[in-house]
């Protein structure tokens, strides 16, 4: 059994039980590459729209467009990050799964499909303890933090350690493909800057830099702050000397929270009970968890991000 996992072997809706109906829940494929494309366009809409707004503006209604439009890609490009979790659980496609998401979903974050499922699985296994590989939400909303987050500081900090703790692992192994990932992402990245840079747009190209390397660290570490900390915890509180425990959440369904939360992020206790269940279904699990004694559970999971943002925010700040 999972860290914050109730017991579903012998689970029962009165009908069935669950790991009879968890063998119905095929992944969605058709779902899942609606949802990347969707991803894709909006970030090409976003380079469109500072590329040709920024034209002929002053300097003050630049800043305003590459503000806007930053945060508009970090938020898609965040929410295209995602969708690596859903290859890791190799629930993008019934053949070549890794090789397809290396090559599309991966391109923008240097990483391969190996590489991230060989950390995120011990996230599952070791969720809310010292083991934890995946462990942002032992951060508080603290003013100071969410600067750190803001200037890039954090996110260094946290790239080094990542790239660390897998190079450790790996070896920079021909099996992971770390430098081939690395080489292959530095080059997107290049041909976008490069293309804005024939199109005679600086201030497009400050945009896209603000977006991959601030905005998108931003949301994709409050995300993991409101899935995963303890909503009564306070900023004093030291999380490497003490366990957290596990601690999961059910936000909403509007279409902010589907792609702030893309992937069923935004069900993320439904993923922590059964990793193995594809986001494409997560209407049918929830159905059948609510037929049986853990609905009292959903409903004591359910909450918005903005409620949990500002509950945290607001502790914060009194501490």
């Amino acid at each position: 059994m999972l860290p914050g996992s109730p017991q579903l072997q012998d689970l029962t809706n009165g009908q069935q039980t669950w790991p009879i109906f968890r063998q119905t829940l095929q992944p969605r494929y058709r779902v899942v590459w609606r949802d990347i494309a969707l991803c894709f366009f909006m970030l090409i809409i976003g380079l469109l729209v500072s590329l040709f707004l920024t034209r002929h503006m002053e300097i003050f209604g630049e800043i305003i467009v590459i503000s806007a439009t930053g945060v508009w890609c970090g938020y898609w490009l965040h929410a295209l990050m995602l969708f690596g979790h859903e290859a890791a659980h190799d629930n993008i496609a019934r053949s070549y799964n890794d090789t397809i998401a290396n090559w599309t979903i991966w391109l923008p974050f240097g990483l391969t499909t190996a590489r991230y499922r060989s950390t995120h699985w011990e996230h599952h296994l070791h969720l809310g303890d010292h083991e934890d590989t995946e462990r942002s939400y032992h951060n508080c909303m603290h003013p100071w933090f969410l600067l750190q987050l803001v200037s890039g500081i954090y996110f260094m900090k946290m790239l080094v350690a990542y790239h660390g703790s897998t190079a450790k692992k790996h070896a920079l192994s021909k099996e992971s493909g770390a430098i081939v990932a690395l080489l292959r992402s530095l080059l997107f990245h290049l041909i976008i800057i490069g293309g804005l840079w024939f199109l005679d747009s600086v201030t497009t190209i400050i945009m896209w830099l603000l977006a991959a390397s601030v905005f998108f660290p931003l949301f994709a570490t409050v995300r993991q702050v409101l899935e995963h900390r303890q909503s009564t915890a306070t900023c004093e509180r030291d999380f490497t000397q003490e366990e957290h425990g596990p601690i999961n959440r059910m936000f909403g369904t509007d279409f902010f929270s589907r792609y702030f939360g893309a992937a069923g992020f935004n069900r993320h206790l439904l993923h922590h009970w059964d990793p193995t269940v594809s986001y494409t279904r997560f209407d049918d699990m929830e159905k059948f968890m609510r037929q049986t004694p853990l609905q009292e559970r959903l409903k004591t999971a359910k909450t918005t991000y903005k409620k949990t943002c500002l509950h945290m925010l607001r502790s914060a700040l009194h501490d």
